[in-house]
């Protein structure tokens, strides 16, 4: 299996019931909070190595991270997420015109008001976001810095949406559809502006990492006393 391999449904399911297992802690980022927080690191001014974002998914500290029943599905469940993010990678380097994030629905009022639920996908960015503060304050200084505030808003307001006035509201809820459009200006930004150090797509066979193999993250320790330590501890 190649990295760069986008994930079939059936593999995007896997990934989503691991997520919501009760394999770790409540603060795991679920499959939307994920998609959103790897965009961010792939649109963003800086790379950041699996390293440092890994252990985000799995909470806000090393005690969140999730207990594996073997190696082997650390392993497994690590090669989703990078080709999760290598997909999106792709994507905008290829037919940034196609990329799209990931949503859900949801209701209020009754099931004639609904609109796409994009809080998790939108927290998931601005985690993302959070990890380079200072690299991102060129872009949101710039022109066209605003394009950050879809995500800023359905982040922090979503859980508020009810308590609007129904115009206010119906302003929210459009939202979600100028976000696909705002990732890709910022993706274009960053082109011309960004470290030398992008975020890549991470395009090594996936079948040739052993425990005694460089690990992918690219910190220069062999796989068994990086990532796969990380995950196991």
């Amino acid at each position: 299996m190649q990295l760069d391999d986008p994930l079939s449904d059936a593999e995007l399911t896997e990934l989503d019931d691991f997520l919501l297992s009760d394999i770790h802690s409540d603060e795991c980022m679920i499959l939307m909070t994920l998609h959103g927080f790897f965009t961010s690191l792939v649109i963003g001014p800086e790379w950041v190595p699996p390293s440092e974002w890994l252990p985000q998914v799995w909470g806000p500290g090393a005690a969140h991270a999730p207990e594996f029943e073997s190696a082997r599905q650390s392993e497994r469940i690590t090669e989703l997420m990078l080709r999760l993010m290598n997909e999106i990678a792709i994507c905008l380097e290829v037919a940034p015109e196609e990329y799209e994030p990931l949503f859900d629905q949801y209701e209020y009022d009754d099931a004639d008001h609904r609109c796409l639920d994009a809080q998790a996908w939108s927290y998931g960015f601005m985690r993302g976001v959070g990890m380079r503060d200072d690299a991102w304050e060129p872009f949101l200084d710039s022109s066209i810095g605003s394009a950050v505030l879809p995500m800023h808003r359905l982040s922090y307001e979503t859980p508020f949406v009810e308590e609007m006035p129904a115009e206010q509201r119906a302003q929210f809820a459009k939202l979600p559809d100028e976000i696909s459009e705002a990732v890709v200006a910022i993706y274009r930004y960053w082109l011309s502006h960004r470290n030398e150090q992008v975020q890549q797509p991470v395009r090594r066979d996936a079948s040739k990492v052993g425990r005694n193999d460089p690990c992918p993250c690219g910190s220069g320790k062999k796989y068994k006393h990086c990532c796969a330590d990380r995950m196991l501890h």
